[in-house]
């Protein structure tokens, strides 16, 4: 899970503190990642040199082939950072139910 407004090319694009989110699958090709984060404060750069520093999943496919890690989910999620908590909160607790739901027990948040 990543707040760096991360998500597919083709999928509505993140605005200004919006709340909700949107859904990665997890053998999203990179290439076919945008962000659309709008803080002024947010620098991009490393994130367009390499997209695991907000969406690590070559790192976490690695642990798995390193047998460190069991798998890596199917889904993955992106929040709009720099958005109030309690905007965030509905969609925070229904991402919470999908990942009950596909049997995930551990959750990595990666803020930017």
């Amino acid at each position: 899970m990543t707040t760096a407004a991360i998500h597919r090319s083709d999928d509505r694009p993140f605005t200004g503190h919006e709340g909700d989110y949107r859904i990665i699958p997890g053998d999203i090709d990179y290439k076919d990642l945008a962000m659309t984060h709008s803080s002024t404060n947010f620098d991009r750069s490393a994130y367009q040199q390499d997209v695991n520093v907000c969406f690590p999943l070559d790192h976490l496919r690695t642990l798995v082939d390193l047998q460190e890690i069991g798998s890596v989910a199917d889904w993955h999620y992106s929040f709009m950072g720099s958005t109030a908590p309690e905007r965030m909160e509905p969609a925070a607790r229904e991402v919470s139910q999908l990942l009950i739901g596909d049997s995930v027990n551990l959750v990595l948040l990666i803020p930017v």
